[in-house]
C-alpha cells in the first residue's frame, strides 16, 4: 500500500502544465556489431504527432540518428541488432529513416511501440521535450536537463584543451615543409654549380639562370601540393574511422571545411616562395670561376 501511494504521488508530481511539453519514453540497449566496441544506444519513443521529432516511418521500421548511420555505415533498409546490457536478449530493427542528428547514437520510433516492446507500461515516460523551461516540477524529480549548453559542452572543452595545440602542429608542419623544400633546392643548385657558373660566363643573367633551375622544382612542388590533398583526405578518413570506431563511444563526423584546403595551398605556395628567394641568393652567389675549377 505504501509503495502504491508513493507511485501515485510520484506520477502526480512529474506531470507538467507547461505549454508544448511532450512526453517521451526511452530504453537503453547495447550494440553488438563485430569489429566495433560495444556501446550504449538509447531507443526513444516519441508521440506520433510530435512537434519536436518528425518521423516518417514505414510500418515495422525505426529511425536511426545520422551519427549512428555514419559510424556503422548503415542505409535505409538495413537491419540492426541491439541487446540488453546484462542479458542475452537481442532486438532486431529495420531502418526506415535516417534522422539528421549528429549528437549521439540513438534509435527513434513510436512511443507506444517502445512501451510495449520493453514492457514499460502504457503510460510510462522518462522525460519531456519542451521549448520552454519546465518550472512546475520539483528539482528532486528531475534527473537531468539537456539543452544547447549541455550539448555543446564537449566541443567547448575540445577547443580549450586542444584548439591552441593545433597552431603548434601547423607551425611544426610548415617548418618541416620549408626544410624539405630547402634541402631539395639546395641539392639541385649545388650539384649544378659548375653549369650555373658556365651560364654566367656565357652571359646569362641571374634571373634567367634562376628560372632555369627553379622552374622544375616549382612545378613539382605545386603539383605535389594539389595532388596530395585528395590522397591525404582519403588516408586520414580511413585512419580516422579505424581509430575512432575502436577507441571511443559515440561518433564525431570527419569533416574538413573547404577553407582548410585553400589555407593549405596558400601556405604551401607562400612557404615555397620564401625558399625560392633564399635559393635565388644562392644562385646569385655562385662565382664565375667555379666553372674553371673543374676544367681538365
Amino acid at each position: 500500500l505504501e509503495a502504491m501511494v508513493t507511485m501515485l504521488e510520484y506520477a502526480d508530481n512529474v506531470e507538467t502544465k507547461t505549454k508544448g511539453a511532450e512526453k517521451f519514453s526511452a530504453y537503453s540497449l547495447k550494440t553488438c556489431e563485430k569489429n566495433y566496441r560495444s556501446e550504449e544506444v538509447m531507443v526513444y519513443g516519441v508521440q506520433p504527432d510530435s512537434n519536436y521529432i518528425r518521423l516518417d516511418l514505414p510500418e515495422g521500421t525505426v529511425a536511426v540518428s545520422s551519427s549512428y548511420a555514419e559510424k556503422y555505415k548503415l542505409q535505409i533498409g538495413d537491419r540492426i541488432a541491439l541487446q540488453e546490457e546484462y542479458e542475452d536478449t537481442i532486438y532486431e530493427f529495420t531502418i526506415g529513416q535516417i534522422y539528421p542528428y549528429p549528437g549521439s547514437l540513438l534509435v527513434l520510433t513510436n512511443q507506444k511501440q517502445v512501451n510495449e516492446l520493453f514492457n514499460l507500461g502504457n503510460d510510462a515516460f522518462v522525460g519531456y521535450f519542451s521549448d520552454e523551461e519546465i518550472t512546475d516540477i520539483e528539482d528532486n524529480y528531475i534527473s537531468s536537463v539537456i539543452d544547447v549548453n549541455e550539448m555543446t559542452k564537449i566541443s567547448r572543452q575540445l577547443m580549450k584543451s586542444m584548439g591552441s595545440m593545433m597552431y603548434m602542429v601547423d607551425g611544426f608542419a610548415i617548418i618541416i615543409f620549408i626544410v624539405l623544400i630547402y634541402l631539395l633546392s639546395k641539392i639541385i643548385i649545388e650539384r649544378n654549380s659548375q653549369s650555373i657558373s658556365m651560364a654566367k660566363i656565357l652571359g646569362y643573367t641571374d634571373q634567367e639562370i634562376n628560372r632555369l633551375y627553379t622552374h622544375t622544382t616549382t612545378l613539382v612542388v605545386i603539383a605535389g601540393i594539389l595532388l596530395s590533398l585528395p590522397v591525404n583526405y582519403k588516408l586520414m578518413e580511413y585512419l580516422y574511422r579505424i581509430v575512432m570506431a575502436s577507441s571511443m563511444n559515440g561518433w564525431i563526423s570527419y569533416q574538413i571545411p573547404v577553407r582548410v584546403y585553400v589555407e593549405m595551398i596558400v601556405i604551401g605556395i607562400v612557404t615555397y616562395a620564401i625558399v625560392a628567394v633564399i635559393e635565388y641568393r644562392k644562385v646569385r652567389n655562385v662565382p664565375m670561376d667555379e666553372a674553371l675549377k673543374h676544367v681538365e
